[in-house]
Order: C-alpha cells, then sequence, then structure tokens
C-alpha cells in the first residue's frame, strides 16, 4: 500500500507497520543493521494498539448479568 500523506494517523501507521513488516521479511544483511527496523516496527505496533481499544469477549457471568438485566428491564416495561 502506498503511503497517502492526506490519509488519517491509523492508515498511515498500518501501511508504516505493513512496509516495516516487508523491510524485516526480505531483510538480507547483517544482523546489527535490522535492529533499528525491528525497533519502529515495535513502535509502531505498540502506538496502533494504543490507539486501537481492545475488544474482549464477555465471560459466562457477564452474559448472565446482561441476561437478568435485560429480564428484569422487560419485566419493569
Amino acid at each position: 500500500m502506498p503511503f497517502d500523506p492526506g490519509s488519517d494517523r491509523v492508515s498511515a501507521l498500518h501501511a508504516l507497520r505493513d512496509y516495516l513488516s516487508g523491510l524485516i521479511n526480505d531483510f538480507d544483511g547483517p544482523p546489527k543493521d535490522i535492529a533499528p527496523i525491528t525497533k519502529q516496527l515495535a513502535d509502531v505496533v505498540r502506538e496502533l494498539d494504543d490507539l486501537s481499544p481492545v475488544q474482549r469477549k464477555g465471560t459466562a457471568l457477564d452474559e448472565l448479568a446482561a441476561r437478568r438485566s435485560k429480564a428484569e428491564g422487560s419485566r419493569r416495561a
């Protein structure tokens, strides 16, 4: 994906992540030269994680509480 300077931050970070991943996958040099690229990739991934909320699945107790709450609400209506 080519970089578009007018894109939003998350899209730009995704493009940078993909570019850096490609560099690492195709790297054919001394290990010391890849260290800054892997650090930059880790920083980009961390920034993406900070920008994107984690989607968590509820536990069985969360599901039970939601059903009870829904049932209590329908009884009151």
